[in-house]
């Protein structure tokens, strides 16, 4: 799961309410419910030793009504993910991101608890971040998430004398919870993503995301998108991404994804 971060507001972490866990179970039932399952990239599978994988990412968004107006002000962010096969089911991976008002950065290590040939796929991971917001000082964070996925092959059928199919994908749910250096809970974040393989250089993802930030209310947010394959090892993803519930904002994005 990669940080977005167009979504993270400029305020300080805080203690969290008791009743945290469960605003985001509530929301998270009701995110998978009202849609489709989908999966970010990393997912459970764990890299084979040496693999490499990086991802960089501009985006920007604006709220809908200023769109409607004719006004465009948002400011590009930027952010990159990078992850390594250890070996032993293990992937070591980067998460950087820069905001409008806020800078963050984690470093996680994944374990798949699966082998590489079950179908299912379940992975546990943790790691350590730091928080910057609109200033000197920072927020020190602990990260405990996992992630579930399962791949399956393709389906071809016909309406009428029109054919449609997909050549196989694959589905994920993964969630991921960020802790402050007292242990209680300051950010949390789950995505559901939707893979397909539409052809052989051409794949769509629908991702549903949930998240919540400091200062902000929960928000809910659809993020369909398509990658082509540019060349062997190198990719090209187009996506938008729009609130739902919680936020009234719209925005655009592009990824350069490179693997070796």
């Amino acid at each position: 799961m990669r940080c977005a971060a167009a979504t993270i507001p400029g305020q300080r972490l805080g203690p969290r309410g008791g009743d945290r866990a469960g605003k985001a179970c509530a929301i998270l039932l009701s995110a998978i419910l009202s849609s489709w399952a989908a999966a970010s990239d990393a997912g459970p599978w764990a890299r084979e030793a040496g693999d490499v994988f990086l991802s960089f990412t501009i985006s920007g968004e604006e709220a809908r009504a200023a769109l409607l107006a004719g006004r465009v002000e948002a400011e590009p962010n930027l952010s990159a993910f990078a992850e390594i096969g250890l070996g032993h089911r293990l992937t070591g991976g980067a998460e950087l991101s820069w905001g409008d008002t806020s800078q963050m950065t984690v470093l996680f290590l994944r374990r798949t608890l699966t082998p590489p040939d079950t179908a299912w796929q379940v992975a546990l991971d943790a790691g350590l971040g730091m928080r910057t917001v609109d200033g000197p000082g920072s927020d020190a964070l602990v990260r405990l998430g996992g992630s579930v996925g399962r791949g399956f092959g393709g389906w071809e059928g016909a309406i009428g004398a029109l054919p449609f199919g997909h050549a196989g994908g694959w589905a994920t749910i993964e969630g991921a919870a960020y802790f402050d250096t007292g242990g209680t809970l300051a950010i949390w974040q789950t995505e559901a993503t939707l893979g397909l393989r539409l052809a052989d250089r051409l794949r769509t993802i629908l991702a549903l995301k949930a998240e919540e930030w400091p200062g902000a209310d929960p928000i809910v947010t659809v993020r369909p998108s398509v990658v082509l394959d540019l060349r062997e090892g190198t990719s090209l993803q187009a996506g938008l991404h729009a609130g739902i519930e919680g936020s009234d904002t719209v925005g655009l994005s592009l990824s350069l994804w490179q693997e070796f």
